[in-house]
């Protein structure tokens, strides 16, 4: 039955690249809150040579080579028992097949001015969230009082 969801989901697409979610334990969408066109970020394969050349035309490297997130337009998933397919149109047309064993909050692209170094930020500092944000305003708390005394 999964292998025939999966069917499915492939059919329309020429290239399938077995890909991984990008996981955001704090601000991520769960599996059931997902819609179709919400856009996802995934990480491409990088293991071989074909792989990282793959990568690089799709977006998945940038020209110093650093592995980036790319963005797939959520299509839809096929479940089983422990496993979940999730599906996405990726760059130029090519589907982004993930596998996940248990239901995960998967990154999502914020509607806003948000880009993949900031999302991804957020899913490797899923610890230290508030610590950072505290820190943060006290930053800017005390430049805005050094700029008002300055200007007085």
């Amino acid at each position: 039955p999964v292998q025939r969801q999966i069917e499915q989901f492939r059919k329309p697409f020429g290239r399938v690249i077995l890909s991984k979610t990008v996981l955001a334990p704090v601000g991520g969408v769960d599996f059931d809150e997902l819609t179709e066109g919400d856009k996802l970020f995934f990480q491409l394969p990088t293991g071989t040579m074909d792989e990282k050349a793959m990568a690089r035309t799709l977006g998945g490297i940038d020209e110093d080579g650093n592995v980036k997130n790319v963005v797939g337009e959520f299509i839809g998933i096929a479940t089983g028992k422990g496993e979940y397919h999730i599906f996405a149109k990726g760059p130029s047309g090519v589907l982004l097949q993930a596998f996940e064993e248990r239901p995960v909050r998967l990154a999502k692209v914020k509607s806003k001015t948000a880009s993949s170094t900031s999302s991804t930020r957020v899913e490797s500092s899923s610890g230290a969230g508030p610590l950072g944000i505290i820190i943060v305003a006290g930053v800017v708390i005390a430049v805005g009082l050094l700029v008002f005394l300055i200007l007085k």
